[in-house]
């Protein structure tokens, strides 16, 4: 409600549904920058965002599915993900296909899992929500 308050409804939904809406970034000497963070320290500085939109985290998120998960899937093996709200929300965005404008509808519950089973070609055959 603070961060509501401060930037007012409409940047605050565009921000926390949009698609192509970036939050405010941080500085890097900020306290919660990534760059305090020990597990990125051995990341390039140039790869670690100090805020990201849907779109961003989209891209990032369909390239570590590509890279890490998929090969799993392909050989039908059954994969658990855990991630924060926003990377689900881009990573069901790209399995069900979902348009930038119907993505903000989309509500992912916390700590509720979802099964999808998936092809050989990693195309859904279904959706499960527990």
């Amino acid at each position: 409600d603070e961060v509501r308050k401060e930037v007012g409804e409409e940047v605050f939904k565009a921000v926390r549904r949009g698609y192509e809406t970036s939050p405010p970034a941080l500085r890097k000497d900020d306290e919660r920058s990534p760059f305090f963070d020990p597990k990125y320290r051995s990341l390039d500085p140039s790869l670690i965002p100090l805020g990201e939109s849907l779109k961003d985290t989209r891209r990032r998120v369909v390239n570590y599915f590509f890279e890490k998960i998929a090969p799993f899937l392909v050989s039908e093996t059954t994969v658990l993900i855990t991630a924060h709200g926003n990377s689900l929300r881009a990573l069901v965005m790209y399995i069900e296909n979902i348009s930038k404008e119907e993505i903000s509808k989309v509500e992912i519950p916390t700590a509720r899992p979802i099964l999808y089973e998936f092809d050989k070609e990693l195309n859904p055959l279904f959706r499960k929500d527990f």
